[in-house]
Formats: structure tokens, sequence, C-alpha cells
């Protein structure tokens, strides 16, 4: 090989390796605490940042489960259960340990809180 082409296969070698380590920088700036757990019968089916905006649906035992995160806080709306205690709990912020649980649809959201 030329000089040229190992300087060129050098240069690929280093923008890929530095993509890597950026990939995995990046991976790790999502905080434990940001993390909030939706369950399905003590199994975890869905997670999300709570510090990101977003509506999210997951499907319960009976009905679908409608989460609605703005401004790190979340609360869920429109359940089909027949009981709404869920709704009732209201908005949950971070940091705050506070489950919302849904006995009908065995539904139960939480926040990864370290200690």
């Amino acid at each position: 090989m030329k000089k040229k082409e190992l300087i060129i296969i050098g240069g690929i070698v280093v923008v890929l390796l530095a993509g890597v380590l950026l990939t995995q920088y990046l991976k790790e700036q999502v905080k434990t605490e940001d993390i909030v757990q939706v369950k399905l019968r003590n199994k975890v089916i869905f997670e999300f940042d709570i510090t990101v905006d977003g509506e999210y649906e997951v499907e319960g035992l009976i009905s679908k489960v409608y989460i609605e995160v703005k401004d790190g806080k979340y609360h869920v709306h429109d359940v089909e259960c027949p009981d709404k205690i869920c709704e009732e709990t209201g908005w949950i912020r971070k940091g705050d340990p506070t489950p919302i649980i849904c006995l009908p649809n065995q539904i139960y959201i939480v926040q990864q809180i370290e200690s």
C-alpha cells in the first residue's frame, strides 16, 4: 500500500473509533433517576425518560393506559378502566417516589430513584 492509502485508512479508523466512543458517552448521559418504568404484572414492559416530553400508550389487562410526559412530570389520562384511581393520582414530578397504579389493568408506573 502507498503512504497516501495508509493515511486515508488511518483517518477512517480514527473517525469510526471517535463515533463509537461518542455513542457510548451519550448513552451514559441518560441518568437512572430520569427513567420511569411501566410494569405489567411486575414485568417491565416499557420505559421512558421523564426529561423528554411525549405521549405513550401501553396495553394493560383490560384496556390501554395513556401516559403524558411534560416539563419533567407525568400522569395517566383517558384510561378505560372502571375505577380511574390511577388518573386521580395526578402529575408525578421527577424525584417523587409516588407510583401510579392501575389495579384493573395491573399496571404499575414508578421512577427509578437512586438512594
